[in-house]
């Protein structure tokens, strides 16, 4: 639906049945699970999960978004548990910085 120029989604759930009610986490796990088994591809859920993170990171976004965005209780579950090899990230970051031209 467009309402002012905007996309608006007819419910807030990223998967959800036709009349707009949510699916069971273990439904969905179970789908994926099920899928990725026949297609031969060794992956979860969390693994969507921690690349979703990762990549967010990656792209430079901070992780106190990361952490909303993902759903997670707080920057020491992202940091603990979805956080990949963010190294570039890192390298890019202090690259700037020493490009900087500092005024004292």
């Amino acid at each position: 639906m467009v309402e002012d120029g905007r996309a608006v989604p007819k419910h807030p759930h990223v998967f959800a049945w036709p009349d707009g009610l949510p699916y069971k986490p273990d439904w969905i796990t179970n789908r994926f699970s099920t899928a990725a088994k026949a297609s031969g591809v060794p992956a979860s859920i969390h693994d969507l999960r921690r690349s979703f993170s990762t990549l967010a990171q990656r792209a430079g976004v901070d992780r106190m978004t990361v952490k909303d965005l993902g759903g997670w209780s707080s920057v020491g579950v992202v940091d603990k548990h979805y956080t990949g090899d963010i190294k570039p990230v890192l390298e890019r970051a202090m690259d700037l910085i020493a490009r900087a031209q500092w005024v004292v």
